[in-house]
């Protein structure tokens, strides 16, 4: 019973420091150095699908939709590759496309984490 207690004291804390952590505002300087990372992460991205499904970079950045408006951008980004391909996505390719996604979305969380280090 004390473990779990000295637990569950250690999640309560460490959640709170995370929270504290993440209302600091950043400095002119993190806010550049995650900008830029963040810029990193989704070029990255970009290069990684239009190697899985064999189309120009381009192509996959006119079909990426506007950040912060879709609910899951990654669908649309698939529609949107299919609209213009004209044929529909294997299976196999959508999985590699969620998992660069997901890729790229863990490398601007550790951006993030970063900056405020800096």
């Amino acid at each position: 019973m004390t473990c779990l207690i000295r637990l569950l004291t250690i999640c309560l804390l460490s959640c709170v420091a995370t929270m504290a952590y993440a209302q600091q505002p950043l400095t002119p300087a993190q806010a550049a150095f995650l900008k830029a990372e963040t810029r990193k992460a989704d070029n990255h991205f970009v290069q990684r699908v239009s190697v899985i499904v064999g189309v120009k970079e381009g192509v996959v950045q006119s079909a990426m939709p506007e950040k912060g408006r879709i609910a899951d951008p990654v669908a649309r980004l698939i529609a949107g590759l299919e609209r213009s391909m004209g044929q529909p996505l294997a299976e196999d390719r959508k999985v590699q496309i969620r998992a660069a996604d997901e890729e790229r979305l863990n490398a601007i969380k550790a951006a993030e984490v970063a900056a405020h280090k800096k």
